[in-house]
């Protein structure tokens, strides 16, 4: 059986996969199959990345924010599923949004989340984060894949640089992240391994009057980047959601997905045309979206071209298109399930807030 690897990037943006931004990261992508058209669930990272690793949508996981929502268990993870085909499992995560408190350490053997260094403290404004940095994500990285050399591995690595706070600038901190990065994607064995790349979401830079994410559901912040190694020859025209990475997988490994009723999951190998892609946000202001075909409706009642978010102003079926993704979104608000809130203790919430997850 390959290996596997799945590389979050935390709020990194597609357009800034380039050879001038993040040329270590432009270089494998033109290995791999490099998806244009995939959405997050959520521009809200443990949301997005419970989405990612289920198959399944904020409203059916129950994970719907940052901080306070507790993922059950309720659908199996990736890596429950791996490591029941004896698959050792690891993950190296880089901010506190995502500690094992909030329950996405299920199915891994080794969870590694430890922020209490004063080494993994940075500061912006005044306020201090709790984070890990590329060099550092990257040496752990490369240190638990020595160690384990023997039987089928999973490791999950998180990036954490794109997100706030900067040093000096976003474009700063994705060169920097590209740096490590490239100095772990040299030593993975490509014979062996299959490596999945995703952003969990993007960063609004002042486009759509948005800075940062979480608030606005745009492509800055919710198309997001895949590259799949090696090529699966999947369908690059077609719009998909982080949801149907998981399905990709087990299917590129021959083994069953765990499919739920509730859910059109489908692999990048599939098309279904009558479907839907749902995104929302609850950060503040709740917000929802719905992307059909070539259109992508927000529920501010506007109609937007999927690839560029031009605003789509009339049209012969402009009311009737409106009306049926109103339904679609009244009905994926009805389906969801229930959450389980978490009471975290005052310096988490405190280091949340300085991420501006928390109010």
């Amino acid at each position: 059986m390959k290996n596997l690897i799945i590389i979050t990037l935390d709020t990194f943006r597609r357009d800034h996969l380039t050879r001038q931004i993040t040329p270590n990261l432009w270089k494998f992508s033109k290995m791999c199959d490099n998806f244009p058209n995939v959405f997050t669930t959520s521009p809200i990272t443990m949301p997005a990345h419970v989405s990612l690793f289920t198959g399944h949508y904020p409203n059916r996981t129950g994970v719907r924010k940052n901080g306070c929502h507790y993922y059950d268990g309720r659908y199996p993870t990736l890596a429950e599923v791996l490591q029941d085909k004896n698959y050792y499992t690891h993950a190296i995560i880089s901010s506190i949004i995502l500690e094992k408190q909030f329950g996405l350490d299920r199915g891994f053997t080794t969870y590694d989340d430890d922020f209490n260094g004063k080494k993994r403290r940075k500061k912006w404004f005044g306020k201090r984060f709790w984070v890990r940095r590329a060099k550092e994500t990257t040496d752990l990285a490369l240190k638990a894949m020595r160690r384990h050399k023997y039987g089928p591995s999973f490791y999950w690595i998180h990036y954490f640089d794109c997100h706030i706070p900067y040093h000096r600038n976003y474009n700063n901190e994705c060169r920097y992240m590209d740096e490590h990065l490239g100095r772990l994607l040299a030593k993975i064995n490509l014979k062996k391994t299959i490596v999945i790349i995703v952003a969990d979401h993007g960063e609004g830079l002042g486009e759509h009057k948005e800075r940062y994410h979480g608030t606005k559901l745009f492509n800055t912040t919710v198309n997001v980047p895949l590259l799949i190694y090696p090529k699966i020859n999947g369908r690059l025209d077609y719009s998909y959601s982080i949801t149907d990475i998981m399905p990709t997988i087990l299917s590129i490994l021959d083994m069953k997905y765990p499919l739920h009723y509730d859910e059109e999951n489908i692999t990048f190998h599939e098309v279904i045309n009558t479907r839907s892609i749902f995104i929302e946000t609850l950060h503040k202001n709740p917000l929802y979206a719905c992307i059909f075909k070539n259109i992508k409706y927000i529920s501010n009642e506007k109609l937007y071209e999927r690839w560029n978010d031009n605003l789509i102003v009339a049209g012969v079926d402009y009311k009737e298109i409106i009306s049926e993704k109103q339904k679609q979104i009244k009905k994926y608000k009805e389906n969801a399930l229930p959450i389980i809130k978490i009471n975290v203790d005052q310096v988490i919430v405190d280091r949340l807030k300085n991420l501006g997850y928390m109010e």
